[in-house]
């Protein structure tokens, strides 16, 4: 997959795994999968980790939550725990997550849901018995929290959604990503959970339409046009002037 550089206003659909990030309650002794225990927790259910034993990270490192894949496996091996704060690179942005997607992707990582042939090549890429990146995610959409010396796009207060697919720590409630990778302000209008929903499947879709170079009065068939690249490739297909059908589950093809 190549995708677009830039991302421009997208067609919206909200993502249907959805998680929103950010425990802003900090209250003491929460206990896990309850309302104090944050948004990330409650929401997702994901195991509680034993808190980092003093001084395991440094005297006054700053500590934020993040869901941690700690092996390859099953939804039980992500663990949300406390990690230090991420601290952004001359050239990259620390954004305060607000929003983020499970994408497919993301769930072929954590399982290593390939096939045999190619699981060695993905260890040896990945990460031998984990992800080296440990912090999954690709998909983001929050606020610029800080920015290094040299970055010049972006600036404290900024709305910004983007899609990282090699950097990854989505799943955190901060993340550094450069300023030069695929990260653009948030579209008026637009959420950020629904602006986190558009860059996977919106980005796929864009260029395999742009290679296959549609045009206005086309004919165009969509399989699978309700996942989360086929609803933004109907969208986007239509915008381009072509007549799109994508066939429903029981046989019978819509069309628009």
């Amino acid at each position: 997959m190549r995708p677009e550089r830039g991302l421009g206003r997208q067609p919206r659909k909200p993502a249907r795994d959805l998680v929103t990030l950010g425990d802003r309650s900090r209250r003491a002794g929460a206990v896990p999968g309850s309302a104090a225990a944050g948004p990330v927790q409650a929401a997702t259910g994901y195991v509680q980790a034993p808190a980092p034993q003093a001084g395991a990270l440094g005297e006054g490192t700053e500590l934020v939550k993040a869901v941690v894949c700690t092996r390859y496996g099953p939804p039980e091996v992500l663990q949300l725990q406390n990690v230090a704060k991420p601290v952004p690179g001359s050239k990259q942005v620390c954004i305060r997550v607000m929003a983020t997607a499970v994408t497919s992707s993301d769930c072929y990582i954590k399982g290593l849901n390939l096939p045999f042939a190619y699981r060695m090549a993905a260890r040896l890429a990945l990460g031998l018995t984990a992800p080296r990146r440990r912090i999954l995610g690709m998909v983001l959409a929050g606020q610029v929290e800080s920015a290094g010396p040299e970055v010049t796009a972006f600036a404290e207060g900024d709305q910004v959604f983007g899609l990282d697919r090699h950097r990854f720590g989505a799943y955190a409630e901060y993340a550094c990503w450069p300023e030069g990778g695929v990260l653009a302000p948030l579209p008026a209008g637009l959420t950020y959970a629904e602006a986190a929903a558009v860059p996977y499947g919106g980005l796929l879709a864009l260029h395999y339409l742009k290679r296959a170079n549609i045009r206005r009065g086309q004919r165009v068939v969509i399989y699978g046009a309700s996942g989360a690249v086929g609803t933004s490739a109907v969208q986007l297909a239509r915008h381009f002037g072509a007549d799109v059908t994508g066939p429903r589950r029981c046989g019978t093809p819509a069309r628009r």
